[in-house]
């Protein structure tokens, strides 16, 4: 007998504007610490995996690290509190589009 396998992957669409719109608050509020678009550098000692990671798993551990259930580095606080600030709610969406996207 042969058994063939077949292995669908479900391409994720994104909306090329806010991507591009989180690619750009990335780069001002979030690089210095998640470089390479959110991609693990095991040789910087960074290992946090954004980039690729479902927009589900991100929101969550985005509230996660609002509503104090992770501890959320001073750092990446005053950053996240900042971009809200200036570029509103909508920022957020727009910065966990950019790293669902990035492969």
């Amino acid at each position: 007998k042969v058994l063939h396998s077949l292995i669908i992957i479900r391409q994720a669409v994104y909306d090329q504007a806010l991507v591009d719109k989180g690619a750009g608050l990335h780069e001002e509020y979030c690089e210095n610490c998640h470089a390479e678009g959110g991609k693990a550098l095991p040789e910087d000692g960074d290992y946090y995996i954004l980039a690729g990671q479902w927009t589900p798993y991100l929101t969550n551990a985005l509230s996660d690290f609002t509503n104090d259930r992770r501890i959320l580095p001073k750092k990446m606080g005053r950053q996240y509190q900042q971009m809200v600030e200036e570029h509103g709610a909508e920022a957020v969406d727009a910065l966990l589009a950019f790293y669902a996207s990035e492969q």
